[in-house]
Order: C-alpha cells, then structure tokens, then sequence
C-alpha cells in the first residue's frame, strides 16, 4: 500500500474563542511570547508558530529591537520596558521603508463568510521622536488590508506631546492608537507607511509600539478540522494514480486546536466503491490540542480497478462542540491512468527516406478509460551520418496521438560499404498536459535499427531544378577508394546535372592521391562546393599539403586558379575543417562571390574541398602543381625598330619561368623571368646586345 500524504502551502488556520482579545507588551515569557532581541531588514518574524499570534515584517531599512533600549522614548506615556522600537532610514539605494503586522493567525478560508472568527479591532501605544525640529509627527498613515486584499488608509492623529533626549529641547508625539476598519471587512493586515518622517535627510529617529492588542469576533468556533502533514489546513484537492501499481492511498491528519478534548467522527462517500474508507472513525477521542495521523484515509485497489475519473468526500463531526461547524474535504477528481503504451513501426530495419512512427495508444474499450501520457526526453542515432528530422525532445503524446520523423542518411565523400545504426527514444510516463503523475512506472526505451549501403557509383546525372540545392539532389559517387560530392551550392537553373570517375589524364605533374573526377553542368555551373575524399597518405606528407587541382591543358594546376577571380588566392593556407564548418565561420553562413577561392581539408571525415564557379576534371595532388616538362613556345618575333625580341608560350597558370637564350644550341644562360601565367597566351620581350642574327630560347623551371 503506497501512503501519500498531502503537502502544499503553509497557511495555518485558528479561530479563538468569541470576543477574545490577545495583549502583548513584548516581555519575555510567561507573561508574552519569546521575542527576539533584534529583526534585521527584510527579516520576517512569525511567532508562537503562528497559533492566534501575528507576523513582524521588517522593511524598514534598518534593524528594529525587542527590548528596554531604546534612546528617546521612555518619557512617553505607554512605552514602558519592553517595547517595540527603531530607527526607519530612506532613500537612494534604499526605497521607501515600510513595516507590516499581519494577523493572519486569527481566522481562515472562511473568513469572507462570517462562519470563523476575525480580527476586527487593532490598538497599541505609539511614541514618535526626532532631531529634526521641522519633522511632521502629528500624524500616523497605516494602510488596513483585509482577507481579501481590499486596503483602505487609516490617519492617526498623535495628540500627546513629551520631552526626548535625542536633542536639547526636543519634542516628541504619542498617543494610543485605534484601528477599527471602515472600508474594509476585516484586519489581515497593517502597514506602518510614515515611519520615516522622524530621520528623513540624514535626521535621526525613533519610533516605539507598546501594548498591542488584538481584537477578534466571529459566529463560530471551528477547533477540530483536517490538515496535511505539513500543518496546512486541508479543504479538497485532487490527485492521480496508474493502474496495476498495487493499493494507492491519500491521508490527511485531523488537529484538535480546541482547548478541551472532544470526540469526532469521519463519514465518506464516493462515486464508486473501488475507492473505500481505509479505517472507520467514529466516536473516536481527541485530545485538546492533540493530532490524529492518517484520520482521513482513501484507499483504492488500483490492480483491480479499471481507469476513470472518480469522486469522494470526507465529512468530519465534532461531537463535543455541537457549535464546531462540520469540516469537509473533497477530492474532486481522482484520476486513474493506464499506464502509456508506446506503439512504433520499429519491427523492420529503416533505410534512408523511410519514416519511424510513435503512438501513444488510445484509452481503453471500457467507459470513461483513460490513458497516461508520454513524454520524449531523449532522441539519439548512434551514428553521425544518420539523423532523423521530425522527432522532437518535450513532445508530449496523450492517448491515441502520434508523432514521428523521416530517417535521413549523408553519403557525402563516404567509401562503398554499409553503415549501421540504432535511433533511440527515452519516454517518461506522464499525465495530461505533463503533470506530474503518482506511482508512474519507468518506461523502456523504443529502438529502431537503421541501415544504408553505399555501392559502387562512377558516375550519375539528375534532372535539378532552378534554386534546387546540389548537397541532397543525389549526386555523388564512390568505388575504388574514393567518393565524391557537392557539400555546397544550388543550382542556377533547371539543368543536368553530373558527376563521374573519369581516368587520370597521362600527366606526371603532381602527384595524385584520388581518382580523378569530372564534374558537368548542362546550362552553368554557378557557384558550387566540390569535395573528394582521399585514402593514406604517402610518408613524409600531411593533410596540410593535400589540394584539389584541375585539368588544364594537359596539366594539373591549382583548381581555385581557373575561378573567375583567377590565380588571387593561389599559395594560400587551406581552412582545415568541413565545408559545413567554413561557412558557419569565416564563409559567414551564405555561399557567394566572397568565397571563390576558399578550399579546405577535412581532416575528420578525409576529404578535400574546393569552391568552385566552373566545371571540369578534378583530383586531389599533393602540393601545388609543379611542371616537369619544358611548355610550348608558339613564337619568336623580332621588332627590327626596338631591337626587341617577343616569345610566345602557353602558360601554366600561377608559375614562374626562366627564360634561357644562346646564339647556338649550348651555352644558355638565363636573360629573364616570365610573370606567373594565368593559363592564358603570355609573352616576354628580350632585347639583345645588338641585332641577332640567330638565337635559341628556352623555357625551364626556375
């Protein structure tokens, strides 16, 4: 059997006997309640456990004493030993000081009703004194609220005059002050508002409150009634439970706060028998002041009994006070919850495209079934290339709802072979609208296994539409230990689009690391993101050194050379990290102009990658392209008028060349250096020592 005792706010109810008034003048006990020596700023003091007994709230600015030690108001009539005294400052920092007297000790919930007693009358001795000689002490402010937050202000006139000590000649204000509330039914609540006048810009102060009386009437007494096991008074409430969880109960404690003891009874109803009364309680003694645990007990079978919505109330009888006014709790509604029963599509492997479903299902066949909820705490896929879009953490699914998501798999630069994973989803069991739910058992984990084979691909061409991205149109390619893909771009009309594994053109120069790859745009190119992947390096290099080059005139040179911004970024650093990661950083979270010339490793996943406006056939090299052969000079022309000879050559883009000449076929030397080519037609003018009659020029590696 699980015992759940209620808890909730502290609100202690008391209702003394009719027309009794409570005097306090602030001494140590046995005449009074133990008061402190002192209350710091924003310190609440509750007394006597809150049992007919009032509460000091200090908003004062300042520390105000319980003692015989106050400085300038023993001449007044009424403060005499023990008093209530301070000093209230202002101003910036500070605020408005205030001091609050609450007596909500003396009455309860019923207040409003006039069933339960009430404090109606409030008065105290009241002394008042300053240094300033200017300071208004004639009148007291006091703001009077009631049960019910309804406020009036109440303005004490202080007629009394006597002598203080805080200045030569000084003269205070006192009086016996009365409050009897005409605005507002009842006295929750006093706030000293004014206190501050005796010490405004910088001036000292004192006040002092002796002899407080409190005053309470009312039509009944209400001694004998239920409470939680925290104290609080227990009117209703309502709770929840899980079936097949064993027995489930609920107590309250019954409190005598009467003076003499009595005898009581505990009737109960309720809509169905399933839920029963745990102990009789009739005739039973309470003692004066005494506490019964668990008097009020509910209990259900919840194995046995079927889920709904149910009803029950307590009655509790004083039969010694026939004038105690019956006290009743209420459980509004109790509700008895299925347990929540997942139901997922997870019986088959998913493969990329396919969707997992999750459904909480529907409520019983029975009449008024009711099922619990369940809440998704946690989504996970054990691999990084698997993700599933749609499932969300916090979703809450109540009987018969369902949610789900669309498994998703990145091939990009990947090698042939399959890849296995498991998405999981952690569930916790709740109630409606995610409340908090008694007895919730744990709930297993759901688990779909996912799978994807990559095979061979050398090459494939799709139909993509204008703005479409290229990441998921499909186009990539793997075999032979290399794979190949767009990570970025869109295209810039509705064309073909293609990749494909192409053979290495028969060239020496560089060395490449990966199959070369061709890449083919119907209509434009636009700007685009191509990467590679690349197996073991070769000794002595490291992925700093890896580039991805392009085919031109029979010679590999650096890819980000033939972009439309031409040979500006050539020799610069790669970005090592993903593409995905370049353009959250430095690419500034949008592929444009700005980044034609960016390319990068990523060292992580293997794979090269280059900015790209232009199609072609790509590899990854190690290193910048270095020529091995001597490149073709096209002409030699002779300007008779400048003496100036002008050769012709097809440039190597971004390379530098000597220049050789000898009027024979030996003896070269260098007579100039061309300028780095562009892959265009470039020339360089010599000017011989006099007119040559023959010359042979060469071009070579510097």
């Amino acid at each position: 059997m699980k015992l759940y005792p209620l808890c909730g706010a502290i609100v202690a109810l008391v209702s003394p006997l009719l027309g009794q008034s409570t005097r306090h003048n602030f001494s140590p006990p046995p005449q009074d309640v133990l008061w402190p020596a002192q209350i710091v700023d924003e310190d609440l003091l509750m007394t006597s456990e809150w049992a007919g007994e009032f509460s000091i709230n200090n908003r004062t600015n300042n520390t105000v004493f319980i003692d015989d030690n106050y400085l300038a108001t023993g001449n007044a009539a009424g403060i005499s030993g023990n008093a209530f005294w301070g000093n209230p400052r202002s101003g910036f920092p500070l605020g408005s000081p205030f001091m609050q007297f609450t007596f909500s000790g003396y009455f309860g919930s019923s207040v409003e009703d006039g069933a339960l007693d009430q404090v109606t009358e409030v008065s105290f001795d009241f002394a008042w004194a300053s240094t300033d000689f200017e300071a208004d002490l004639t009148q007291l402010a006091i703001q009077v609220m009631d049960y019910d937050f309804n406020t009036e202000v109440i303005y004490i006139d202080l007629e009394n005059t006597f002598n203080h000590s805080l200045v030569s000649g000084g003269e205070g204000r006192s009086g016996r002050v009365t409050i009897r509330p005409v605005d507002v039914a009842n006295v929750f609540a006093i706030s000293f508002t004014n206190l501050h006048y005796a010490s405004s810009e910088g001036n000292v102060g004192e006040f002092a409150i002796d002899n407080l009386e409190i005053i309470q009437n009312g039509q009944g007494v209400d001694d004998l009634y239920p409470v939680r096991s925290n104290g609080d008074r227990e009117i209703g409430y309502s709770t929840n439970a899980v079936t097949g969880t064993g027995g489930f109960s609920v107590a309250s404690q019954l409190k005598n706060q009467g003076t003499i003891p009595t005898t009581y009874s505990v009737t109960w109803t309720s809509s169905s028998p399933a839920l029963y009364q745990y102990m009789q309680q009739d005739h039973l003694p309470i003692a004066a002041g005494a506490t019964i645990p668990a008097a009020l007990q509910w209990s259900v079978n919840t194995d046995t009994t079927p889920s709904g919505s149910y009803t029950g109330k307590f009655t509790v009888v004083n039969h010694g006070a026939p004038m105690d006014p019956d006290n009743e709790v209420n459980i509004s509604d109790f509700r008895l919850y299925d347990p929540a029963l997942p139901v997922a599509n997870n019986g088959t492997t998913k493969a990329p495209g396919d969707n997992v479903s999750l459904t909480n299902a529907a409520p019983a066949a029975h009449p008024g079934a009711l099922r619990a909820s369940m809440k998704v705490t946690e989504v996970s896929v054990s691999h990084p290339r698997f993700s599933v879009s749609g499932l969300a953490v916090d979703t809450v699914l109540d009987a018969g709802e369902s949610t789900g998501g669309r498994v998703s798999f990145n091939a990009s630069g990947l090698v042939p072979g399959t890849y296995a994973a498991e998405l999981r989803v952690k569930l916790q069991m709740t109630s409606p609208a995610d409340n908090y739910l008694n007895s919730a058992p744990a709930m297993s984990d759901v688990v779909w296994p996912l799978s994807y084979t990559i095979g061979n691909s050398d090459s494939v061409v799709f139909n993509v539409a204008s703005g479409q991205g290229l990441v998921n149109a499909g186009l990539q390619i793997s075999g032979g230990g290399t794979a190949a893909s767009f990570a970025g771009g869109s295209s810039g009309a509705t064309q073909d689009v293609g990749i494909e594994f192409v053979p290495s053109p028969p060239t020496p120069n560089p060395s490449g690391t990966a199959r070369a790859v061709s890449t083919s745009f119907s209509v434009s190119p636009g700007l685009h993101v191509l990467q590679i992947s690349y197996p073991n390096l070769p000794a002595g290099y490291s992925e700093e050194d890896l580039r991805i080059h392009a085919l031109s005139n029979g010679i590999w040179v650096p890819a980000i050379s033939l972009n439309g911004n031409g040979s500006a970024t050539v020799g610069s650093a790669p970005f090592m990290g993903s593409y995905a990661t370049y353009l959250a950083g430095p690419g500034g979270g949008t592929l444009d102009v700005s980044d034609l010339g960016a390319f990068g490793i990523d060292m992580e996943n293997n794979r090269a990658w280059v900015v790209l406006d232009y199609q072609g056939t790509f590899q990854i090299t190690l290193g910048e392209a270095e020529p091995t052969v001597t490149p073709v000079i096209t002409a030699v022309t002779y300007d008779r008028a400048t003496n100036t000879t002008t050769i012709h050559y097809q440039s190597v883009a971004g390379i530098v060349f000597r220049v050789l000449g000898a009027p024979g076929l030996t003896g070269f030397t260098q007579v100039g250096t061309t300028a780095p080519g562009t892959g265009a037609v470039m020339q360089f003018t010599h000017q011989p020592p006099g007119a040559p009659n023959r010359y042979f020029y060469r071009l070579a590696n510097p």
